[in-house]
């Protein structure tokens, strides 16, 4: 017969285990394609879909600038 211990805190129970080095580093690395991604497709839209939006082609490029600083202070974090 097996005896079931309710004394654990649930926490412990159902946390994830934690992640690899390498999963973290494809994580990451999958983040950044994405970040891209989206970047290039906010690039290539017209003025006048990104005014749609509330946007300029100035933020655009603000967003591109910002960004790599950003990505490297969470991977330092990480």
């Amino acid at each position: 017969m097996t005896v079931l211990d309710t004394n654990t805190p649930a926490a412990t129970r159902t946390m994830a285990p934690r992640r690899s080095t390498g999963g973290r580093l494809l994580d990451w690395l999958f983040e950044i394609d994405a970040n891209f991604r989206q970047k290039m497709k906010l690039r290539d839209m017209p003025d006048e879909r990104l005014a749609d939006m509330g946007l300029t082609r100035a933020d655009v490029a603000r967003a591109f600038t910002k960004s790599r600083v950003g990505v490297i202070k969470r991977a330092r974090r990480g």
